[in-house]
């Protein structure tokens, strides 16, 4: 049976590279190691939404990217575009939890731009 790369996982969710042997939960250092990586890929993350809220037009894009992944309204339709629009939904709820969480001020400021520019 052909192998499925796509389900070849190279991220750092998991800590695992491709190819690599099974994760030994017992082995401190490994476990370390993993927690390192998560944190820094974690830092990351968060300096890259820094960036974004620092600017007016990066705030902007932000509030339209929330809005197309449509966190800001129901995604119940009655039939199964309501599965297509939950999963929309779930690629912008991390990130508004993530913007509530670590960028309360930037997100605010955000919201009474976007009002204003209606």
């Amino acid at each position: 049976m052909p192998k499925d790369e796509s389900s070849s996982r190279t991220d750092l969710d998991d800590g695992a590279e491709a190819g690599a042997t099974e994760f030994n939960a017992g082995d401190a250092n490994k476990v370390g190691e993993r927690r390192s990586k998560a944190k820094q890929l974690d830092d990351r993350r968060r300096n890259g939404l820094r960036q974004i809220m620092a600017t007016p037009d990066g705030r902007a894009w932000m509030w339209a990217l929330l809005g197309d992944c449509g966190i800001f309204r129901s995604c119940f339709t009655g039939n199964s575009t309501t599965f297509f629009n939950e999963g929309k939904r779930e690629i912008g709820l991390p990130i508004m939890a993530d913007l509530t969480e670590h960028f309360t001020e930037q997100y605010l400021l955000m919201a009474k731009e976007a009002k204003q520019n209606v």
